[in-house]
């Protein structure tokens, strides 16, 4: 993620370009964070989309965050993978240094995982019977 581009763009005083992700970049990264969302989670997954979600969340001088978008999907996204690895991401999201807005969402996406993973705790278990014609 953060690398250097092959060929910088213009510099201005107040705004670094080269900081920013670009609006087809992102696009391109919200379709496959998507996609990841609907697949099979892989070892490490659960990571890097939690870097991804940090560094696009992290604040560029002159601009906010890089992209509020992309940072919003790859919360979304862990938030849909619902494991284990995935809540321990989010936990780790929720202490990293981001702005007020997105700790929120942080935090009602780890609540709504862990909500999830304890009602297939349940279900796994057997110990609760779903509701059949009250």
């Amino acid at each position: 993620m953060p690398q250097p581009r092959t060929i910088g763009f213009r510099r201005f005083d107040y705004i670094d370009a080269d900081d920013l992700i670009d609006a087809y970049d992102a696009t391109v990264l919200r379709g496959l964070l998507f996609l990841l969302a609907l697949t099979e989670p892989g070892p490490g997954g659960a990571a890097a989309v939690g870097a991804l979600a940090e560094y696009a969340a992290t604040k560029v001088r002159g601009q906010g965050a890089r992209d509020m978008v992309v940072a919003n999907a790859a919360i979304l996204t862990l938030e849909l993978i619902g494991t284990g690895e995935t809540l321990d991401e989010l936990e780790r999201l929720r202490g990293a240094r981001l702005q007020p807005g997105m700790i929120s969402r942080v935090v009602g996406a780890a609540s709504r995982c862990r909500a999830t993973l304890g009602r297939l705790q349940v279900l796994a278990h057997g110990s609760c019977q779903p509701c059949r014609g009250v």
